[in-house]
């Protein structure tokens, strides 16, 4: 196994910095593993961010029903403005959508 060479953090190759906010528990856990690889924490972040896919915040099954639900949206608004007006649930599944559309 290559131990990484320490690195000059003044070293002008390195570029820009990045900082990261973790939890004690979190940084003592990347500790760890750094020290398991041979790696200091830095070096260790990096390979672990460039090497793991990136998972999109909305899964497939998520955007298919955020797809759904707008589609059946559409259609109802598009009913609603036919007739004039819509019904009173209609006010409550929007505000329901902003809700989950702002969930983390």
């Amino acid at each position: 196994m290559d131990i990484a060479e320490p690195v000059d953090p003044t070293d002008p190759a390195r570029g820009p910095r990045i900082e990261l906010r973790l939890s004690a528990e979190e940084k003592a856990l990347i500790a760890a593993k750094a020290a398991v690889a041979g790696l200091s924490m830095s070096a260790y972040i990096r390979q672990a961010a460039l090497s793991l896919p990136v998972t999109p915040r909305l899964s497939d099954a998520d955007r298919l029903n955020l797809v759904r639900i707008g589609a059946n949206l559409n259609q109802a608004l598009r009913w609603a403005n036919g007739v004039g007006h819509w019904p009173q649930e209609i006010e409550g599944l929007i505000g329901q959508l902003k809700i989950a559309l702002q969930a983390p």
